[in-house]
């Protein structure tokens, strides 16, 4: 099979390694603060490839649909990049869906 052009792999993997990649700005109630945490685009790359990895290591197919339910931050970012970088399809989930809507979505994609 030819090589297959894969986005994912293009918008981060050929970025300058050093060059800042994710910003993510949550609240922290038990400090009363504000954290930021910021990702380059090497180790966007690193974890997206390992998070990639897991998902072949676990035999999933290419094709195959990966349910992503994450709270908003960069865990979400690196498993959507991730999945698509494995070649499978990610099926962003709200953690705030039902049961029923959960599985519903789960059914449907």
């Amino acid at each position: 099979m030819p090589n297959e052009y894969n986005i994912a792999s293009d918008c981060v993997d050929r970025q300058p390694p050093s060059h800042p990649a994710l910003i993510s700005v949550t609240w922290d109630a038990a400090a009363g603060k504000t954290r930021v945490r910021t990702l380059t685009f090497g180790e966007l790359k690193d974890l997206t490839n390992s998070f990639a990895h897991s998902l072949a290591d676990r035999g999933l197919s290419r094709g195959d649909r990966v349910v992503i339910r994450l709270e908003n931050g960069v865990d979400f970012p690196v498993a959507f990049i991730g999945t698509i970088k494995a070649g499978l399809i990610p099926v962003p989930a709200s953690p705030l869906l039902t049961k029923s809507e959960f599985d519903f979505l789960v059914k449907d994609s």
